[in-house]
């Protein structure tokens, strides 16, 4: 009963956002107590905070792109587009173009970079959200950083890993930084 609760639960979130929860429902078969274990990540992974949503979702896509552009990528677009994200914001954040992200984003994007290149710039970085949006703001974006990489991770471990794939935004199609040519340019 409890895989098949679990199952209609991963079914349901993968029609709402039009992606693949194989490699979940395939986990849950394996083990149900490994599937709870990742709902609670899951629930980890949505805690924003005061953290404002284009700077969350700007660090959490900078984290999917790091680990996977392609379908986990596109959730975390979907995502954000239900979450009000603007679609320019969206498509600077995957093209990778910050001097056309709001400052929100810009800061999110950039802190994720450094953060997953252990760059120099983190500690500054790290400074201006304290000083923006405060200690839980910092706390929600590291949080949505790291747990993102889980789930592609995760898929690529599991064997449902795919290649890189363009990414819709608002019914345009965009190369991810991946994908993309340093001179990509879009509407």
């Amino acid at each position: 009963m409890l895989k098949w609760f679990m199952k209609r639960r991963l079914k349901a979130f993968g029609d709402a956002f039009d992606y693949d929860t194989g490699y979940m429902q395939d986990l849950v078969d394996i083990d149900p107590a490994a599937g709870l274990a990742v709902s609670r990540l899951s629930a980890a992974a949505s805690y924003r905070a005061d953290a404002p949503v284009a700077a969350w979702f700007a660090g959490k896509l900078v984290a999917g792109m790091s680990e996977d552009c392609g379908p986990c990528v596109q959730l975390g677009v979907r995502m954000a587009e239900r979450a009000g994200v603007s679609a320019s914001d969206l498509r600077a954040i995957i093209v990778g173009d910050v001097g056309r992200m709001s400052a929100e984003a810009s800061l999110g994007h950039r802190f994720a970079k450094a953060l997953l290149a252990r760059s120099e710039e983190l500690d500054d970085l790290r400074e201006e959200i304290v000083a923006r949006w405060g200690r839980k703001a910092l706390g929600a974006i590291s949080i949505g950083i790291v747990t993102t990489r889980t789930f592609p991770a995760l898929k690529y471990a599991l064997g449902h890993g795919q290649a890189c794939q363009s990414v819709e935004i608002g019914g345009d199609m965009i190369a991810p930084n991946k994908l993309a040519r340093s001179e990509t340019a879009y509407a």
